[in-house]
Parts: C-alpha cells; structure tokens; sequence
C-alpha cells in the first residue's frame, strides 16, 4: 500500500472541514500533531533550497506549500528563497550568488520552481511534483541524526558603525571530521512583485526566506571538527540600507567534504 505522508492527510482533512473563522494557515499549524523526530542523538534538520523567481508564476504555489511545511516541522525545515534563473534573472530579488548556485544544479534551463532536499538528488521541478514528492522526503531526512550541532549563535551590532553586525557561533561533533560551512543571509516580510499563476503580477506580494548574499565563498569555507570540541566561527556582515535587520536571519549549513548535508540552522539577526 502507498505511504501517504501526515502532512498530506493534515491538508486534506482541513480542506475536507467545516467552515471556520480560524484562517487555513492557522487551522494547518492547529490540528497536526507535529512530526516525528528521532529519540536519541542530534536531530538533523532539513535544508530546502527553493530555486525560484518573480516572473514564475507557478512559484507562489509551490512556495505557499513549502512555508505550510516549514510551520508544521516547527524549527526542523530551514527554507530558502533563491531568486536565480531565467525567471528570476533582472528581477529585484535576484542575486549573482544565488545565481552561482543555481547553475551548480547543472542545468541554466532548468524549469521552475526547482526544490532541492538537503542537497541529494535531483532537484524536484514544478509545483505539482513539489507538492507530490516534498512531504515524503522531509520526512525521511527530518528522522535521521547527525553527528554536528550548530550552537550559541550571538549577532551583534557594531558599535562604531550601525549597519555592521558582528556573527558568532560554534560547531561541534560527536566524531572528527573534515567539513565546511556556508553561512547565508536571508530576509522575510519583503513587499515586491510577482507573477502569479492567473498571469497577473500581485505588487503586494509577501517573500519570506529570501536568500540576500553569503558571508561565506560559493563552496564554503573549511573546517576542521576535532571530536567533541566547538569550532568557534566569526564573521561579519555589512547590512545594505535596502534591507531590515529586524527581519533578517542568519543560515549556517555545515556540510561533509563530499557535499552531504550535515546540519542546517536558522538563527534571528536581531536577537527578540
């Protein structure tokens, strides 16, 4: 018998449901029971890179899915928007880094939307094969470990210039390894266009987890984790005025030398 995901039977049973004043979004958070995670050793979170564009108009929809997801795997799926593509290229949000990683996907014509697991695989292309093929995956990597933590991230203000933050945080491991960490930028409740799948371009549009720039090279930079033993990491970033740092987070992957996913986090700029 076909598994079918939690997740799937949460949305259909709420779009089976009676009318009620609770919003879908919140009524989708309210009635899942959350996923299931490992009982011992360190969760491995869940790297979804959306690969998306302003002129796509079949992106809202695949992003509307994704971000349901991320609320349901409360802290477990780390989501980002990477404007890139022919359909993101000369768009506001566009950025020749994020670019850079799109073409590392191996294809400048791939179709869009194109979602990519944790960095394995092929990347899922098209709002209805995100929709079909998403769920399972994450659930499969949101039950796997990992040897990594990622840990007391603390950002912090320049004090001699106001757009300047000062990024800190360790890694550690359960085992020694050689691996590299990238560390990402990114920004939510940003107002720009975008194409809808009507044809119609919305200017109020809302883009959340939008990717901004990388305080890390393409590739990352290396790391060498002696068993557990934190790796302290610094860096700096130069907020750019058209940003608010209110809304911004900081992303640090850890990856293996081969490429695999170690760990992913997510982590406020501006501490609440």
């Amino acid at each position: 018998m076909k598994h079918i995901h939690l997740f799937s039977l949460a949305v259909a049973a709420l779009l089976s449901a009676s009318c009620s004043n609770i919003s879908y979004e919140d009524r989708l958070v309210e009635e899942m029971t959350g996923p299931i995670v490992p009982t011992t050793g360190e969760s491995r979170n869940v790297l979804v890179e959306d690969f998306t564009g302003q002129n796509c108009p079949n992106c809202p929809t695949a992003t509307n899915f994704i971000e349901n997801m991320e609320r349901f795997y409360v802290g477990r799926i780390v989501v980002v928007g990477i404007h890139s593509g022919m359909l993101g290229v000369g768009t506001p949000l566009f950025t020749k880094e994020g670019q850079e990683y799109f073409l590392k996907l191996g294809n400048e014509n791939l179709p869009q939307p194109a979602v990519r697991v944790n960095r394995i695989g092929e990347p899922i292309c098209g709002g209805p094969e995100v929709q079909n093929r998403l769920p399972d995956l994450v659930s499969t990597y949101a039950a796997q470990t990992t040897p990594v933590k990622i840990s007391d991230f603390v950002g912090t203000a320049s004090e001699s210039d106001a757009n300047t933050y000062d990024i800190d945080f360790n890694i550690s491991s359960s085992q020694a390894l050689d691996a590299t960490v990238q560390v990402w930028v990114t920004e939510s409740y940003f107002v720009s266009w975008q194409k809808m799948p009507d044809g119609s371009r919305n200017r109020e549009f809302m883009h959340n987890n939008v990717f901004r720039t990388t305080l890390t090279p393409i590739d990352g930079d290396a790391v060498a984790l002696a068993k557990d033993t934190a790796a302290a990491c610094h860096y700096s970033l130069a907020v750019n005025s058209a940003w608010t740092p209110a809304n911004m987070s900081i992303v640090v992957i850890v990856s293996s030398k081969d490429g695999e996913m170690l760990q992913v986090k997510r982590f406020p700029l501006v501490n609440a």
